[in-house]
């Protein structure tokens, strides 16, 4: 529970003034900057919108999931996305041990959750009706939760915490696994889900909690065929990162280094702290792949390649200039 009864007691706890607080929540708007993200693996994916805050916005965001929401508000054991202490591989073990799995997509996750039901959760929480306002208006934009504000997961993950609870029971019953990352579902056990009518059944939970699977963003598979979840995979009994995944990266990395010896280069190309920063996740999720992927990744030489790859037009340089115009 918050249990925050006046805006005195809010701007005490987020360490701002009423005044800084009435200012701030009147330019939500245009202290929200949108964000086109696109995915350099997948160049025909749409690109994603993310809102990034920025001044006394973000600072007041920060001050609320910090301060008042992560310290008084409990999170759903299905959860695993944005959660202190978990995260994508931690969720992945779950279904260690399990034969099959089922994985579903919430259709717009943040963005389908209206402000009305922010503000409804606020007051259950035990908000006067002025903060629960306040709250609402600091933590959503454009009548809805938003995708990159830092206060959307915890909110997000309270108000789906019914569904979770029934979709948790239901696979209790079966004794099925479930987690959730964010907007992520999987179900794993012993049997086929394809045919169980456990993804029936958890369409009509989400429909009665306000909700809607996307119907085409769901899965089924067999976990020791290599069946993927949240894009990894069980790999005798680790996780482990899809198989197209890692030999990708191990082409990069060849191919890089055949761009540095003046050799054959299919591209394209990708920075050092692109290319590095795939090795390492491939290594986070499955340090055994460190064998295959460091001892390329030393034998690269950044400053050949970057020369070579000017020399050939690969990379092109553009130098911008400021100029001061004297009064």
């Amino acid at each position: 529970m918050l249990n925050i009864r006046s805006i005195d007691e809010l701007t005490g706890l987020l360490g701002t003034t009423v005044a800084e607080l009435d200012w701030t929540l009147q330019r939500v708007d245009s202290l929200s900057q949108v964000l086109s993200i696109k995915d350099l693996d997948r160049p025909d994916k749409k690109p994603r919108e993310v809102y990034n805050p920025s001044g006394p916005l973000r600072t007041l965001q920060e001050a609320l999931h910090y301060k008042i929401l992560q310290q008084r508000l409990d999170r759903s054991p299905h959860s695993y996305g944005g959660v202190p202490g978990r995260d994508q591989v931690s969720c992945v073990e779950r279904h260690l041990g399990q034969c099959f799995c089922y994985t579903g997509d919430i259709r717009n996750f943040y963005p389908g959750i209206h402000f009305e039901r922010v503000r409804r959760l606020y007051l259950d929480l035990g908000c006067s009706d002025g903060v629960a306002r306040a709250l609402t208006r600091l933590t959503t934009n454009h009548h809805r939760l938003e995708q990159g504000y830092i206060t959307s997961p915890i909110i997000a993950d309270r108000i789906f915490r019914l569904a979770d609870t029934r979709i948790g029971q239901l696979c209790k019953q079966h004794r099925l696994v479930y987690t959730r990352f964010v907007d992520d579902i999987t179900i794993s056990g012993p049997f086929d889900l394809r045919t169980s009518g456990i993804p029936t059944t958890i369409s009509k939970i989400l429909a009665g909690t306000g909700f809607q699977k996307h119907p085409r963003k769901e899965g089924y598979g067999s976990i020791s065929s290599g069946a993927t979840i949240l894009g990894l995979r069980l790999n005798k009994g680790w996780p482990d990162v899809a198989a197209e995944y890692f030999n990708e990266t191990v082409r990069r990395l060849q191919d890089m280094a055949s761009l540095g010896a003046d050799g054959p280069f299919t591209g394209p190309f990708f920075t050092e702290a692109e290319l590095h920063g795939r090795m390492r996740y491939v290594c986070w999720v499955n340090p055994n792949r460190r064998a295959r992927l460091f001892p390329l990744w030393n034998a690269l030489n950044w400053e050949q390649i970057h020369r070579i790859a000017a020399a050939r037009g690969i990379v092109i340089r553009q130098c911008r200039f400021v100029v001061d115009r004297v009064p």
